[in-house]
């Protein structure tokens, strides 16, 4: 199977240097196969992206999820957790900071099996829960939001955790949690629009 990794790390695409049938293309490079007329490079590739622009991330994720690929892993640089394995918008999202023998098991564990994966549904989201994560993402106090919502902050620190709860967030600080829960915001955003509006 074909193997494509998108990283703007040196040092990360060179560890897959020794995995057969891997290619490893710098982020611009891949946004410009991405949207050129190779329109056969990412089909039936399992794609990689390990990207620390979230904007730049998301731009290629945007054109990659286009193409006709077996699956397609992210490896978030800022990611917090080391444990759990993500799926959403059908993305695999992985611990950061793996071993590569660690990670070739993983992504095969998650081909062949969805036992040990965190699935988040979006159906399973209230576009009320959506906008306290955007107001709080943009800087506003849980104080602040529960006035402009006419609200109490026991109600808006219940909606976020009521929302940490359905994504698997156990055991995160609330400021890590609003981080991951606004990331798998802009995926579903990207799925659902067709863009995201960074």
């Amino acid at each position: 199977m074909k193997m494509v990794v998108v990283s703007d790390n040196h040092f990360y695409g060179a560890a897959f240097s020794d995995v057969t049938n891997c290619m490893v293309v710098t982020p611009e490079s891949g946004l410009m196969i991405a949207q050129g007329h190779e329109d056969n490079y990412f089909d039936e590739a399992v794609v990689v992206l390990n990207i620390g622009c979230k904007d730049l991330l998301f731009k290629v994720l945007k054109e990659i999820m286009k193409k006709k690929c077996v699956s397609i892993f992210i490896e978030p640089v800022q990611w917090l957790s080391r444990i759990r394995v993500f799926y959403a918008c059908g993305i695999f999202i992985l611990p950061g900071r793996m071993e590569l023998l660690r990670f070739i098991k993983t992504i095969r564990k998650c081909l062949l099996t969805s036992s040990g994966v965190m699935r988040i549904e979006q159906g399973k989201v209230k576009a009320s829960d959506w906008d306290i994560i955007i107001h709080l993402m943009g800087g506003v106090s849980s104080r602040e939001l529960a006035k402009q919502l006419n609200s109490s902050e026991k109600t808006i620190s219940g909606r976020l955790c009521s929302l940490s709860k359905k994504m698997g967030l156990y055991g995160f600080n609330k400021a890590t949690q609003v981080q991951i829960v606004y990331f798998f915001y802009l995926m579903f955003s990207l799925q659902k629009a067709g863009r995201v509006i960074l």
